[in-house]
């Protein structure tokens, strides 16, 4: 029986995208017979922080470690079978497995430095070009080590061949027991809008909010669903519903509940929260980032913006608000093209790939 271990950054107490991807393939992992751990590494890159940022740092890993809130049992239904540890670094020792995965920047960076895994038994599955936080010049080295890399989407797969990098494409999946269509398109609210509100501006939230204001100013009746992981912001005018840290039964719901769903973001590994409402029947309106362009092809699966233009963002969610014939087109294709990406495909591909570089 192989052994399993995911490395993650910091702690799975909050909804990640990029944490849940690696849950489903957990999940099916244990599922399949393998022994699986996921290790979180506090802090990981410790040194690259700032003075304050370092110091912060130790505090959160004391109260995580000491209060046990670092498990993700409350937003995702890991099996309890996996070992969690939680770890101030990602160093080797706590490290035991035939198979190591590198899920972000910052733990391919632990990675390399292991002596006792083989380079064939590393696998860096690569869910974005993560640059934001070193820079684009230290994202890049993690390209460059002798992994074998897994990229989730198209566009990470044709920048691996400009670098001439063998990479693996596995598209994400979805659960559909996590999310579905329980409201009949044609039921909902046209007047109804939902988004994710995140702080980091590459998400764009700024952009949606600008969008909302002036599909308000011209069509009163407009009411906006948010949710986040994130406090409720002081200043949001009183049409504004805001749940924070929503469980899954509430997130089914309220996706459920809207027309129209508003993808903002600047840039996507993948963009999960444009399939995750598909999959509940929302016509989508988002922005034209190669994470969502998998999913969302203009006037066909979704209306598609530049990115940044918020005043195209509302021009879309007005068309579909005025032609509730093009809504209910864009959503009923959205939810059909969606059904294709399933997490048992995905699982089997990656499964096959240890396999095959074990055989």
């Amino acid at each position: 029986m192989k052994k399993i271990v995911f490395l993650l950054p910091g702690h799975g107490k909050k909804p990640i995208g990029g944490h849940k991807v690696v849950y489903e393939y957990a999940n099916r992992f244990f599922n399949c017979g393998y022994e699986v751990s996921i290790i979180y590494g506090a802090s990981c890159l410790f040194n690259k922080m700032s003075f304050y940022g370092q110091c912060y740092s130790i505090l959160r890993y004391f109260y995580f470690k000491l209060s046990k809130k670092y498990f993700p049992y409350k937003w995702f239904d890991l099996h309890k079978g996996i070992s969690i540890k939680y770890t101030w670094d990602l160093n080797e020792k706590y490290v035991e497995g035939d198979v190591v995965f590198a899920t972000s920047m910052e733990t391919a960076v632990s990675l390399n430095t292991y002596k006792k895994v083989s380079n064939k038994s590393k696998y860096y599955l690569i869910q974005d070009f993560e640059y934001w936080h070193w820079g684009k010049e230290e994202a890049l080295k993690t390209w460059y080590f002798d992994f074998n890399r897994i990229v989730i989407s198209q566009w990470l797969k044709d920048m691996g061949d400009s670098l001439q990098l063998n990479t693996t494409l596995i598209e994400n999946g979805f659960d559909f027991n996590y999310f579905g269509l329980d409201k009949p398109i044609k039921l909902r609210n046209k007047f109804t809008a939902i988004m994710l509100y995140h702080k980091l501006p590459s998400k764009g939230s700024k952009d949606g909010l600008k969008a909302f204001e002036i599909v308000k100013s011209k069509i009163p009746e407009l009411k906006v669903i948010l949710f986040g992981t994130s406090k409720k912001p002081t200043d949001l005018p009183n049409w504004y519903v805001y749940y924070q840290l929503p469980d899954k039964e509430t997130l089914r719901k309220i996706y459920n509940e809207a027309a129209m769903y508003l993808g903002t973001s600047h840039t996507e590994g993948w963009g999960l929260t444009v399939g995750e409402a598909m999959q509940c029947g929302c016509a989508v309106i988002c922005t034209d980032n190669a994470g969502y362009s998998i999913m969302a092809k203009h006037e066909k699966t979704a209306l598609v913006s530049t990115i940044k233009n918020y005043e195209d963002l509302a021009f879309n969610m007005i068309r579909l608000i005025e032609n509730d014939k093009l809504r209910f087109e864009i959503a009923t294709n959205g939810y059909e093209n969606i059904q294709k990406f399933t997490w048992e495909n995905s699982f089997q591909k990656i499964k096959s790939l240890i396999n095959q570089n074990f055989a």
